[in-house]
């Protein structure tokens, strides 16, 4: 896909008539590239997900990859509704259920496409991330064991994101601060990120991601 990648940002450097509404979003081994409302950004990383890794006790920085996640995560949700088209009804019902979102979601679907779809991306963000997360687990993304590991870490960025000293963060009943706690979370955030990349580069090819993308180029 770093084919596309590039053809992408060379496409859009020259032009960005045209494409609001878009949600494309392409991660690759090394690279990534985001366009959404017009708003476009290509990145490289390091195979051990250097962006990723927490290195010292700073909220900005800890706060920064988890919004990285959650953005990874809602896509990850829209890419596994678009590939089980046969169970929209369903899977939505569910959605609309634990959101308390009352729209007309399931024809925005059906009436949408993969990368046309930033409007659903933000019926999405609408769930709070943990219901966000037993979605996924709704979907069969993940099993009980991972989510518990998402929900620790998930405790420890909302104690930062909330409280007034982050320096009394805990992971796991133990102080963030502590460096070989810190070091655990900080391994422990790589590996979901890991997984969810993964998991989203399975779900590219389930929805013929490439063709849907050519198509975009060629228009």
């Amino acid at each position: 896909m770093q084919d596309l990648i590039e053809n992408l940002t060379q496409k859009l450097i020259h032009s960005q008539n045209g494409t609001q509404n878009y949600n494309i979003f392409i991660a690759e081994k090394g690279d990534t590239f985001r366009l959404i409302n017009s708003q476009w950004n290509k990145s490289s990383y390091t195979q051990d997900l250097s962006f990723a890794t927490v290195k010292k006790l700073d909220r900005g920085i800890i706060l920064t990859i988890f919004a990285k996640l959650e953005f990874l995560i809602n896509n990850c949700i829209l890419q596994d509704l678009f590939s089980k088209p046969d169970e929209y009804n369903v899977n939505i019902k569910y959605f609309e259920n634990i959101s308390k979102v009352k729209t007309k979601i399931i024809e925005k679907f059906k009436s949408s496409t993969p990368i046309k779809s930033s409007h659903l991306l933000s019926e999405i963000q609408k769930i709070k991330f943990r219901n966000r997360l037993d979605y996924c687990l709704y979907l069969g993304m993940f099993g009980n064991e991972q989510k518990s590991k998402i929900s620790d870490l998930i405790n420890t960025r909302n104690y930062l994101a909330h409280e007034w000293a982050e320096k009394l963060a805990v992971y796991k009943d133990y102080k963030l601060r502590d460096p070989d706690n810190l070091k655990q979370f900080s391994k422990d955030l790589i590996e979901i990120f890991s997984f969810f990349i993964e998991k989203y580069r399975a779900l590219q090819l389930s929805v013929n991601y490439r063709s849907l993308i050519t198509e975009f180029l060629n228009e």
